[in-house]
């Protein structure tokens, strides 16, 4: 049955010969039903009584041999190895129309659909490049060192005065939409709307590691006195305390300027994450949950509906009246928080 229904050639027609025949039918009713000559119906039948069921797949039809394919290949094999940077390319991934310009240069022209089929065929995909950790990266247990030490520091700091902990970060947002996953019905094609003008904000936030609360300013770039303008504003919401600002090693938060008005103003104090360690800042999680909320794979006509809808979106999360919900994992930072 699995024969019967086989949509390679003619197969599951020539099984059902068969069946109709064991089932007693003569050879003329079946070649009337099938509207086949009987002589055909005669000839599957003696190929299936010497061959079985392999005899009916029938004899690879012949044609012209794929000479170029063979030779595509040959080439292929030896250029595809090397980066494209070798034969003169910017790029570090090869395309189709690049391997048929390097083809070209040997004079071997092949079309792309032949191109596509020897790459195939022979165990290549198309895909991403995998994005490759830095050298200079610390592993996992250098960074739970350092996490550790930076705790022990921020621990010793709250027993001497009263402070706020918060993990503070800066994102980029624009008017366009924020491409998301979904279900959708086969071979419909589902597509995002695009704003007539692109504009684009940055955002700077803070989450309270106490209470979870988000607190946010927006700038039209990401630079080191804005992000000085937005703890200055920060200070505004907790007077009388310190305030301890956990965040990564960006220029923008060990400039010049920050490390002045670090001297200059005893109510702050920094505490710098391990390099490339955004899996120990929870705001990284928070701006995930940002985007995905906000946008929705929609976009707006302006940046500043953007910023508005950000405004009630996180009035929401603070007041916790959001059906969407969002957990952070403050593990690390336990001992500052008990």
């Amino acid at each position: 049955m699995q024969l019967r229904r086989n949509r390679q050639g003619k197969v599951g027609e020539r099984c059902a010969y068969v069946l109709s025949y064991a089932t007693g039918m003569k050879i003329k009713d079946i070649a009337e039903n099938m509207r086949q000559h009987e002589q055909t119906i005669r000839y599957w039948l003696k190929v299936y009584l010497e061959l079985g069921l392999a005899g009916l797949k029938g004899k690879k039809p012949s044609g012209r041999p794929p000479v170029k394919g063979r030779q595509a290949y040959d080439k292929v094999k030896t250029i595809i190895v090397q980066s494209p940077t070798f034969y003169g390319f910017v790029e570090e991934g090869w395309t189709i129309s690049m391997l048929l310009e390097v083809l070209a240069r040997d004079n071997l022209h092949v079309s792309s659909s032949c191109l596509k089929r020897v790459l195939k065929q022979n165990h290549w995909c198309y895909k991403r490049f995998r994005k490759r950790v830095s050298v200079r990266a610390p592993s996992a247990e250098e960074k739970r060192a350092h996490l550790a030490e930076m705790v022990a520091h921020l621990s010793a700091i709250q027993k001497e005065c009263s402070c706020e902990i918060f993990f503070v970060d800066e994102s980029h947002f624009i008017n366009g939409c924020y491409v998301q996953r979904g279900w959708f019905l086969i071979g419909s094609a589902p597509s995002a709307p695009s704003p007539t003008q692109r504009e684009s904000a940055s955002i700077f936030g803070a989450i309270q590691a106490r209470t979870g609360n988000c607190y946010w300013r927006r700038e039209d770039r990401g630079t080191a006195r804005r992000f000085i303008r937005f703890l200055h504003q920060l200070h505004a919401n907790f007077p009388g305390v310190t305030l301890v600002v956990i965040c990564d090693n960006a220029s923008i938060h060990r400039s010049a300027k920050v490390k002045k008005f670090v001297q200059k103003y005893p109510w702050i104090r920094f505490a710098y994450l391990p390099p490339y360690s955004p899996e120990y800042n929870p705001i990284e999680r928070f701006w995930l949950w940002l985007k995905k909320t906000v946008y929705g794979a929609t976009s707006y006509h302006s940046i500043f509906a953007v910023v508005e809808k950000i405004r009630r979106v996180v009035r929401q999360y603070n007041q916790g009246t959001i059906w969407s919900t969002i957990s952070f994992s403050f593990e690390p930072y336990e001992i500052l928080l008990n």
